[in-house]
């Protein structure tokens, strides 16, 4: 399973397109034993994937371990410096 607001072809994965940030979490009512998230951080999501994970379930969560110039650098969509890793705005 893969979420992402850009089209991805993953083989051997069922993969989902969608604005996480700004529409509706398209696996609404789907429980998993484990979430991995990488090189991203919303910290309004951290509630819809609570929900998402089953009793025992875990969520393995990582963000930006660079410090980056700019944020395409470091791959984030996030217009908010502080919370994708860069040394602007400190």
């Amino acid at each position: 399973m893969a979420v992402d607001r850009e089209p991805q072809e993953i083989p051997g994965a069922r993969f989902v397109q969608a604005d996480i940030e700004n529409a509706p979490w398209p696996l609404a009512g789907e429980q998993f034993e484990g979430i991995v998230v990488t090189n991203y951080l919303h910290r309004p999501l951290f509630p819809v994937l609570q929900k998402s994970l089953k009793g025992g379930g875990v969520l393995i969560y990582e963000t930006f371990m660079l410090f980056c110039s700019d944020r395409e650098s470091c791959g984030s969509r996030s217009g908010n410096c502080r919370f994708w890793g860069s040394r602007k705005g400190r």
